[in-house]
């Protein structure tokens, strides 16, 4: 009986973190990850990412310190068709250019990526002209998530786009 009760206390807490790493931070929406790499040195990891990070599309200014990197991402368009949606029931922002800024730290064995300011530059003759946030998947007081099914699926096409830029694969960097 007690699992019954437990089942049903932790239900709605699974059911509203609609996203696994897009946060909201001061009102703010931030995709934060953090990536685990086993035994890996802080130096070998720099090295690793400075080489995988060279290899992302549109990419800007990029900066790495001792402990951590940021860089911009700018004009992106990302292909919500490969995540498995169609034109009809994706977002309409996500038809336009994606920027984003990055931060990304690194410590032994691990790299945490937080990217913040993510827009969409839209570019028509329509009501939506301009830079759009990702602040617009946010209720109107900015405490949380919509619970719209579009927005729901442009914050997931999102998230999709940002854990497969950011998610690298070292070992194939390794030469044999």
């Amino acid at each position: 009986m007690k699992y019954v009760y437990s089942i049903i206390f932790l239900l709605p807490m699974v059911l509203f973190s609609q996203y696994n790493h897009l946060k909201l931070e001061k009102e703010k929406v931030i995709y934060e990850r953090v990536f685990e790499i086993d035994s890996m040195s802080k130096e070998d990891l720099k090295a690793q990412l400075q080489h995988a990070v060279s290899k992302i599309n549109n990419i800007h200014n990029v900066q790495f310190s001792e402990t951590f990197f940021s860089a911009e991402l700018k004009n992106i368009i990302i292909d919500y068709k490969k995540y498995g949606y169609s034109y009809w029931k994706t977002p309409v922002p996500l038809n336009y250019p994606f920027s984003a800024n990055v931060f990304v730290s690194f410590k032994e064995g691990k790299y945490r990526v937080t990217v913040s300011s993510m827009l969409f530059f839209i570019s028509s003759s329509g009501m939506l002209d301009g830079p759009l946030t990702c602040e617009t998947l946010l209720t109107k007081n900015g405490e949380k998530f919509k619970q719209n099914n579009t927005v729901i699926i442009g914050g997931e096409i999102i998230e999709k786009y940002l854990d497969e830029t950011f998610t690298f694969d070292f070992n194939q960097n390794k030469e044999w």
